[in-house]
């Protein structure tokens, strides 16, 4: 279980409202000046995070609470932010490719010039 403290910041029914801070071990890496990762962890340090847990404590406003995720949640969110979304287009260009050649000739301008297609029908799409 991945763990962090934070602090109660406002209740609501069972539920409480924690404050995290998000942190980073850039600062203390010997690679940080040829890293693009701790760019980005400068950019967002000092930030914090307001999530909504179950109060299971019947904690107060101002309260240090540590709250947790399970690392199988932390797994199956990547597979459902990563890979499902890169299987699933790589299903639908398959069996394009396989339904469309089957059904009319394909041809390599075509290829090329569907998505500038597409792309100016979603342009001048009324909002």
């Amino acid at each position: 279980m991945i763990k962090e403290q934070g602090v109660v910041v406002q209740l609501e029914g069972e539920f409480a409202w924690v404050e995290t801070s998000i942190k980073s071990t850039c600062s203390s890496c010997a690679a940080k000046s040829n890293c693009g990762t701790s760019a980005i962890a400068s950019a967002v340090a000092g930030k914090s995070v307001v999530n909504k847990v179950v109060n299971h404590l019947n904690a107060e406003n101002g309260a240090v609470v540590e709250i947790g995720i399970a690392e199988d949640t932390i797994v199956s969110g990547a597979f459902y932010m990563y890979i499902l979304p890169l299987i699933t287009a790589m299903f639908f260009a398959f069996s394009a490719q396989y339904w469309l050649a089957n059904l009319i000739e394909v041809t390599e301008p075509m290829v090329i010039l569907l998505p500038l297609q597409v792309a100016h029908w979603v342009s001048i799409w009324p909002s």
